[in-house]
């Protein structure tokens, strides 16, 4: 691990995203397309996830796959407050990192 494998990781994190909003935006399967991008970036299948979603704050941790995709997609009434982050109109978005921590296979970015 080192700081060219978590960018790597951001930027496929950035496209993913932008790739969710146009999709939504092209009326195509953005909530398939959300659950996979989840299911890839997050590890929801292999450990325990700590996702705080920046706009929530009613169920402000999501623990599971479901509640990550209704914040990315929203439309679960589970989470109502959830109105779809990742379908907003993105055209780009940037990342300003603070710094970075790298540690054996851990790396962590803020």
């Amino acid at each position: 691990m080192n700081r060219q494998d978590i960018d790597k990781a951001l930027a496929k994190w950035k496209n993913g995203l932008l790739k969710i909003s146009k999709t939504y935006r092209e009326g195509g399967d953005y909530k398939q397309l959300a659950h996979d991008f989840i299911k890839d970036m997050y590890a929801y299948d292999n450990s325990e996830v700590l996702f705080k979603p920046t706009l929530a704050s009613n169920k402000m941790f999501r623990g599971d796959l479901e509640g990550a995709v209704s914040y990315f997609v929203a439309g679960n009434d589970k989470y109502p407050e959830d109105n779809g982050f990742a379908i907003g109109p993105w055209a780009d978005l940037e990342f300003e990192n603070a710094g970075y921590i790298v540690e054996d296979n851990i790396g962590i970015v803020m």
